[in-house]
This record gives structure tokens, sequence and C-alpha cells, in this order.
């Protein structure tokens, strides 16, 4: 198999396993997550979500799941003040890693759910 349909099927189960997740957690989850160097929170999230503004319309609970070496602490302030103004209640889970500017968007929620190993504070030179 090619790298291209690899990738295509690893994107449609965590597609999935985000679908299942919303279905029992009763929430909208919007996902931030960077797995290749040199990405990070900056315009693309921003284009990102005014593209799909509208899915966001009158929510309970958004959840925002952070995996991110950190980025631009003015689109993630922005980000946030967004959803701020969409959702009663903002919850982010961090499964692993969310450094710097992903650290402050944390800091902006109301709950922050950490898998066992995660971590959150400023970037480090190895992420």
């Amino acid at each position: 198999m090619d790298a291209p349909d690899e990738k295509k099927k690893v994107f449609e189960r965590f597609s999935k396993a985000i679908a299942d997740l919303e279905k029992q957690r009763k929430s909208r989850i919007f996902c931030i997550v960077h797995t290749n160097p040199p990405a990070h929170i900056c315009g693309p999230e921003i284009y990102s979500l005014l593209v799909n503004r509208k899915r966001f319309e009158n929510i309970g609970t958004l959840e925002i799941l952070i995996h991110s070496p950190g980025g631009h602490a003015d689109p993630a302030y922005k980000l946030m003040r967004f959803f701020r103004r969409k959702a009663k209640k903002i919850n982010v889970i961090v499964p692993l890693v969310a450094k710097s500017a992903a650290t402050l968007m944390c800091l902006a929620a109301d709950t922050i759910y950490m898998g066992e190993l995660a971590e959150l504070g400023p970037r480090c030179a190895a992420l």
C-alpha cells in the first residue's frame, strides 16, 4: 500500500474515533493535531475555523483535542475567543503534548483533561 492510501486510512479511522467520542461525550470536538514538524498553531487553524464556523453555532459543550508543540499566541488567543462566544462550556483534551501557545489555549478552557503522560508548558527544542 502506498503512503497516500495509508494516510487516508489513518485519517478515516481518526475521524470515526472522533465522531464516536462526540456521541459518547455529547459534545462537539475540534481537533488541533500537529504531528510533523514544523507544524504549529498559526494561520491554517484560523482558516479552518472560518471555513467551518457555521458548525460552531449554539454549542453546549465544545471539546478541543490538542496535540501540538505550540505556535503563535495571537491565533491561539483568537481561536479561544471565538470558541468562548460560541460554546457554553469548553473542555480541552491533551493526549500527550500541548506546549507554548497550545498551553495558553488550555488555560482558557473550563476543564483540562490530560492523558497519563500529557504535558503542558513552554516549548522545548526536542518537539
